[in-house]
């Protein structure tokens, strides 16, 4: 497994343009409103992101139903940032979501593997997962889920060292033990 993970986020770095990656932070950072759309395996690693960015005072919300994810899809507006996450569209009604988002003037930041499909003409910037996963022959989303884990990771790091000691001191400010 180490050596999965290890070769996973290599791997994810090398797909990484840094030019992109600092857009889309430059985005978020700009974002109105941000709103996850994650496929239904990377729902828990959106809400990770949502967890930290919210722990620095950024509002951040993740869609997780199909019908509520398409009627958010069309309460968003240009200004906004939609983070779409599908490996390979396999989730019914994902074109349909990146569609509306796309007619609403949305920025859309997408997450999914190399392989191509219908979603890579509407996005504003494109992040790409490691593309190692073979649906017939996997165990289970271990590559997916830690390429994934780590460009989230990776975006909210960037996110935080823009504003470092105001982020740092919002934490300190705001933490309860609840």
């Amino acid at each position: 497994m180490s050596t999965l993970y290890e070769q996973t986020i290599s791997s994810t770095k090398n797909l990484i343009d840094l030019d992109v990656f600092t857009q889309v932070v430059s985005s978020l950072e700009k974002a109105n409103h941000i709103m996850l759309f994650p496929s239904a395996g990377n729902i828990n690693i959106a809400k990770n992101f949502q967890f930290h960015m919210t722990e620095i005072g950024k509002h951040v919300d993740v869609e997780t139903l199909p019908y509520i994810q398409y009627m958010s899809a069309l309460a968003l507006k240009k200004g906004d940032v939609a983070i779409v996450i599908s490996y390979a569209n396999r989730a019914t009604g994902m074109v349909d979501i990146i569609q509306e988002l796309k007619k609403q003037g949305v920025c859309i930041v997408l997450i999914s593997s190399t392989l191509p499909n219908d979603l890579f003409s509407y996005a504003t910037y494109h992040l790409f997962c490691c593309p190692y996963e073979n649906r017939s022959e996997k165990i289970a989303s271990f590559t997916s889920m830690v390429s994934l884990q780590y460009l989230l990771d990776t975006l909210y790091a960037c996110y935080f060292n823009r504003h470092y000691q105001e982020n740092i001191d919002f934490k300190l400010n705001h933490i309860k033990v609840l």
